[in-house]
């Protein structure tokens, strides 16, 4: 969710100023990534990365293990504008 916010002001009759703040993801809400599809075997067992040459199915698989791609966090700015 996106948030924005201002106010103009009149200095002069001719001369505006406008303060604004905006925040993009506002409430600073996860973006989680799609879980892991690959259901393949590999090497390395589940019980912390020991690897036992054991081929036993992938530990991540169906898991979403972080954020998405390029998903930002909350960002605020502020600004101000003279018009005249």
């Amino acid at each position: 969710m996106d948030l924005s916010l201002g106010k103009e002001f009149s200095l002069t009759e001719k001369v505006k100023l406008e303060v604004r703040g905006d925040a993009y993801d506002a409430f600073n809400h996860v973006n989680y990534a799609n879980p892991d599809a690959n259901v393949g075997y590999t090497n390395t067992a589940c019980n912390g990365g020991l690897n036992t040459g054991l081929n036993l199915a992938d530990c991540n698989a169906g898991i979403s293990t972080g954020a998405a791609v390029g998903s930002n966090m909350r960002i605020i700015q502020l600004g101000a504008r003279i018009s005249f």
